[in-house]
This record gives structure tokens, C-alpha cells and sequence, in this order.
């Protein structure tokens, strides 16, 4: 019976080292150079790992200074309540905590933001052409009527030259079309006066806002409140600012209802006197005969004296 085959049997060479055993791969590490740190982990693995800082200390609630328009009356008893007000409203958004320049100079910000709105509205008022027209138109019917007086003198000894009839009906035709124009312009006129009504309303808020806000920065600089220095050093700045200001809007005030009177005066004088009492005057002269005796040319020249006057009144 044949015995099983058996594998070869691996030939030594005289002379030769043994076979090594396998040897398990070892990863290879990153080379540095000395005195150099090894390679930073990566600062996407590092942030993933570190917590988000909170923005805010949580549990902590925003201290603001509850200061009632009452105190602030006992504190300034010469403060008109239409100022405790504004001034009561100013200091309930102040927080002391971090009280810096920033927040000084957001006191009253609002409100010359207010006084900026309605002095370009005022500008746009005093800078529109309608009533400056309108003013020209006026006085050049005036004068057109006064030329037209010594045509109706009582008697030939009371003027000295009259106009010629031709004059006289060149005149009318003037008188006639600035009328018509100075209605035209009346709507307009209308506007601006509404515009006016609304721009001291917002002149009048403002100046309230302002002093209020002047009287917040001069109880914010109290010593007891004990505020940061960085804000606390530039409240009287901000105070003599807002004053200023309020007094400046004062002045448009007063400039404004200058304007408003003469505004006023001019829309009265279009409607009682050109567009009534002129139409009137102009209905009488076209009934009139070419030729008037002595009775009728004086009441033609009462009647335009009495509409001469109605515009300078």
C-alpha cells in the first residue's frame, strides 16, 4: 500500500539566513520637523465640540428706571405736565446696565427726527410759488383798479386826466383774467395751509419731546443713580443739546403762525373780495351805460373805492 504524499520540504541553502515571519503594516505617522509642535486637530472638529456661548446671561432680566411723570413733578415742580410726560417716556427705555455714549445719544432722538420732518415741511411751504403769485396778482389788481377810478370822478374838476375808453376796456380784461387765475390758485392755497396746520402740529409734539427729553438727561445725571461714567460724563452735553433744540422749535412756532396769519389773510381777501365782491363790481360797470351822467359815474366810483378797500383791510 503506497504511503500518502507528503508536501516538499523547503531547501536550506547552506550559509543563509532563515525566513522572517510577516510582519503586520503599521500606519504611517506624519513626519515633523524638531522643534516644530505636531499639526492642530481640525477646527471644524474642535468648534463642533465646544458649547455656543449664550448671548445673554440667562435668568438675568433688563433693569430700565421706572420714573413716573408724578416724581419727576416732584423732583421739577416747574415742569409743565405736557413735559413730565415725554421726559417719564424717555427714562422708561433707559436701562443703567452698560449706560454708554450710544445710549446717551439716543435720548430725544426721535424727537429732532420729528423737528426735522415738519421744519422741511415748513421750508416747502415758504419756498412754493402759489402764494407769492397769488400776492402779485392781488397787487396788480389793485392797481389796475386804482387806474380805473378816475374815469367815475364826481365831477371834471376832481382828476385831472381820465383814461380813454379803449384803456378802460384793456384794464377790464386784466381785471378779469387775474381773477379767474387767483381762483385757480385758491385750491392750492388750500393745500398749503393744510400743510402748515400739520406741520405745527408736529413743531408743537416735537418741542414737547425735546424739553421732555432735556429733563431726562438732567435727572439721569443725578449722583445717587450712580450711572457709568462713559454716559454718564456726556449727559449735560446731550442736555444743553435737546434744550436748544427745543428752543429752536419754539421759534419755528412763532415763525410758523406768522406765516399761517398772512396765509390766511390772502385766501380770505381771494374769496370775500375777488371772488364775490369783484364779480359784483364787474356786474354793475358791464350794466352801466357808456356814457354815465353825474349820479351814475359816482356810484360807480363809490362802489370801486369801497372794493379797493375791502383788499387792504
Amino acid at each position: 500500500m503506497n504511503a500518502p504524499l507528503q508536501p516538499p520540504k523547503p531547501r536550506v541553502v547552506q550559509g543563509a539566513a532563515p525566513a522572517a515571519e510577516p510582519v503586520a503594516a503599521v500606519p504611517r505617522q506624519p513626519r515633523t520637523v524638531a522643534g516644530m509642535p505636531a499639526a492642530a486637530a481640525p477646527v471644524a472638529a474642535v468648534a463642533a465640540q465646544a458649547p455656543p456661548m449664550p448671548r445673554r446671561v440667562p435668568g438675568v432680566a433688563r433693569r430700565t428706571l421706572a420714573v413716573t411723570a408724578a416724581e419727576l413733578g416732584r423732583l421739577f415742580p416747574e415742569q409743565p405736565e405736557a413735559v413730565l410726560q415725554p421726559a417719564a417716556a424717555v427714562l422708561a427705555a433707559v436701562s443703567p446696565d452698560g449706560f454708554g455714549w450710544r445710549q446717551v445719544q439716543a435720548l430725544g432722538a426721535a424727537a429732532q427726527e420729528r423737528f426735522g420732518r415738519a421744519s422741511d415741511r415748513l421750508l416747502a411751504v415758504s419756498r412754493d410759488e402759489a402764494q407769492r403769485a397769488a400776492l402779485q396778482h392781488v397787487g396788480r389788481l389793485v392797481e389796475l383798479l386804482g387806474e380805473m377810478l378816475p374815469a367815475y370822478g364826481a365831477s371834471a374838476g376832481l382828476w385831472s386826466r381820465r383814461p380813454r375808453q379803449q384803456d378802460l376796456q384793456r384794464g377790464m380784461r386784466e381785471v378779469d383774467q387775474l381773477r379767474k387765475t387767483l381762483r385757480d390758485l385758491l385750491p392750492r392755497l388750500d393745500g398749503l395751509c393744510a400743510d402748515l396746520d400739520r406741520a405745527q402740529a408736529e413743531l408743537d409734539q416735537a418741542r414737547l419731546e425735546l424739553a421732555g427729553a432735556a429733563l431726562a438727561c438732567e435727572y439721569l445725571s443725578r449722583p445717587e443713580l450712580n450711572l457709568p461714567r462713559d454716559g454718564a460724563d456726556r449727559l449735560p452735553e446731550r442736555g444743553l443739546e435737546l434744550s436748544r433744540a427745543a428752543v429752536a422749535a419754539l421759534q419755528s412756532l412763532q415763525l410758523l403762525a406768522a406765516q399761517h396769519q398772512s396765509l390766511d389773510s390772502l385766501r380770505r381777501q381771494i374769496r370775500e373780495t375777488v371772488l364775490t365782491a369783484l364779480p359784483a363790481w364787474l356786474a354793475t360797470w358791464s350794466a352801466a351805460p357808456a356814457e354815465p351822467n353825474e349820479t351814475e359815474r359816482f356810484n360807480l366810483h363809490q362802489a370801486l373805492v369801497r372794493l379797493i378797500d375791502t383788499f387792504k383791510s
